[in-house]
């Protein structure tokens, strides 16, 4: 797994690039960033098509207003991530768990999913 961000950020073994510049409209294709770390950085706009995040851990990083389609989070773990106004439109939820989740407001169809749950919980 990938190091946690203060031991790679704290640390005087990792070098990091200071840029004068940007790279605003650079395009990649056909190429390889295996184990690349990203610190304090500004990605906005940005397109990703028909790439491998096998393995990324993205750590305390906004991911506001973004658009996922056609992508497959398998086996993937979300801890303390916060989904607010979301909306997951035709996706699949296969054998996923929802822990120690504030789930005020989720619905699912339109059915607000604590009434259900207090419902189901009577009915026991």
């Amino acid at each position: 797994m990938i190091k946690p961000h203060d031991d790679v950020y704290n640390s005087s073994k990792y070098r990091f690039a200071l840029l004068d510049g940007s790279m605003d409209g650079v395009a990649f294709r056909f190429f390889g960033a295996d184990r690349l770390d990203w610190y304090d950085g500004r990605m906005t706009n940005w397109r990703i098509t028909d790439c491998n995040f096998s393995g990324v851990l993205l750590y305390d990083s906004g991911i506001n207003d973004s658009k996922f389609y056609d992508s497959w989070f398998r086996n993937s773990d979300f801890r303390k991530t916060g989904f607010d106004g979301s909306v997951f439109n035709g996706g699949e939820f296969k054998d996923c768990k929802i822990k120690n989740c504030d789930i005020e407001g989720l619905t699912i169809d339109g059915i607000n999913v604590e009434d259900a749950l207090e419902y189901y919980k009577r009915r026991q």
